[in-house]
């Protein structure tokens, strides 16, 4: 009777442990319209917001590096535990099926009536000996399982608590930095390759919402049923064939520039396809910015979760707001000299970029998307980047081209 006890409770364990971690609410168009307005009071806020000192841009620079440089650790922290935990209930289940094979084989019953019909069925004496030392080693044996499982099980309960609170301590970090961002104002263009004006994401947001109206979303409609984005399992690479140029992470020495993405050059230049790097739903395409040019985005759900990943300096955008797409389509063409303006200003509109290249990033979250996986400004999108080494398996920056996704 106790192993039964046991076994029901180790399999009720094991359902609690396979239960997803991210519990998702509804998300409604409703709450897009709710992140319109806050976007319209942060650009009044920017307005009235006075011009900062050089001295005090440089602090707030070099806050940011670090703060980024934290988020950077905290999110390996993150992605080491999700590894650990995803492994642990792999041997949970090859686990469980090891003890239920031995159960069907031998069932356990409060009398082990029929560990004593085994041991009675032998030919003789020596037959029966053996036998019973048999039934003792398997009744041991399976004692031992059931305690490793219930051990693992116990062990995995652990680290998804330690999770929990490295996601609660990186949300709060990515909350610090994104109020950092927001507060350097119109310094922010200065800290990376891409950013988007106030203005623009108010309209990207315009776009999206127009886009999921037009799908028959209504005001109360939970997106995620009435404008379901395509699951994936991965991301790719989003060029076939290139090496990288810059990576994530701080680019000079002060601490003072930070790369919220990964450049990318394409093998075959200018006007190279770039591909959806997983199945998602384009959430905005941004023409000829000031700092991106052609800018594209695209909401993904991965593995029970939100991303969105983000594709500056594109030469053309083959796609629309609310379009489905695949990890094999082709979304655009990669910009180069004709994009470019430190070279070239007399032809040239994107002033963050000097020849041909993709800048690719990942964020957590869906931007322009409604809480709470959903967020706005362009503070939170770099504060929400994550370094696409962490899914994607790159070269090194010296390591020469690559073919293949």
């Amino acid at each position: 009777m106790k192993r039964k006890l046991l076994l029901i409770s180790l399999c009720l364990l094991l359902c609690f442990s396979l239960i997803p971690l991210n519990h998702v609410s509804a998300k409604t168009l409703n709450d897009i319209y709710k992140e319109q307005s806050k976007l319209k009071q942060d650009r009044e806020d920017n307005i009235n917001r006075k011009n900062k000192t050089s001295s005090e841009i440089n602090k707030t620079k070099t806050d940011i590096t670090r703060s980024s440089n934290e988020i950077e650790q905290a999110q390996l922290g993150v992605i080491t535990a999700e590894k650990e935990i995803e492994a642990l209930n792999i041997k949970i289940k090859e686990k469980d099926l090891e003890i239920k094979e031995l159960i069907n084989f031998y069932q356990v019953s409060e009398g082990e009536s029929e560990y004593l019909e085994y041991a009675f069925g032998a030919r003789d004496f020596t037959d029966f000996i053996y036998r019973l030392a048999i039934v003792e080693q398997l009744s041991k044996y399976n004692d031992e399982k059931l305690k490793e499982m219930n051990n693992m099980i116990i062990q995995n309960e652990q680290k998804k608590v330690a999770l929990r609170q490295k996601e609660k301590d990186l949300k709060i970090k990515r909350e610090a930095l994104a109020y950092q961002l927001k507060d350097l104002g119109t310094q922010l263009k200065e800290l990376s390759d891409a950013s988007l004006d106030i203005n623009a994401e108010i309209k990207a947001v315009s776009d999206l919402i127009k886009a999921y109206e037009a799908m028959g979303c209504k005001k109360d409609d939970d997106i995620s049923v009435c404008a379901r984005t395509p699951l994936d399992t991965r991301f790719r690479r989003p060029i076939t064939a290139g090496r990288v140029t810059s990576n994530y992470g701080p680019r000079d020495l002060l601490g003072r520039t930070y790369h919220y993405g990964i450049d990318l050059v394409a093998s075959g230049g200018e006007g190279s396809p770039i591909y959806a790097a997983a199945n998602g739903r384009v959430a905005a395409t941004l023409p000829r910015q000031s700092c991106g040019g052609n800018m594209l985005f695209i909401h993904h759900y991965i593995n029970n979760k939100h991303y969105t990943t983000g594709y500056f300096h594109l030469l053309t955008m083959n796609v629309k707001v609310g379009d489905i797409v695949t990890n094999s389509q082709v979304i655009g063409t990669k910009g180069g000299y004709s994009t470019a303006t430190r070279y070239f200003p007399k032809t040239g509109y994107d002033r963050c970029t000097t020849g041909a290249h993709l800048h690719f990033s990942i964020a957590a979250g869906h931007y322009l998307g409604p809480p709470p996986s959903g967020f706005s400004g362009w503070g939170y999108w770099e504060a929400n980047n994550i370094n696409p080494r962490h899914f994607i398996n790159f070269p090194a920056e010296s390591g020469g081209y690559w073919s293949g996704r």
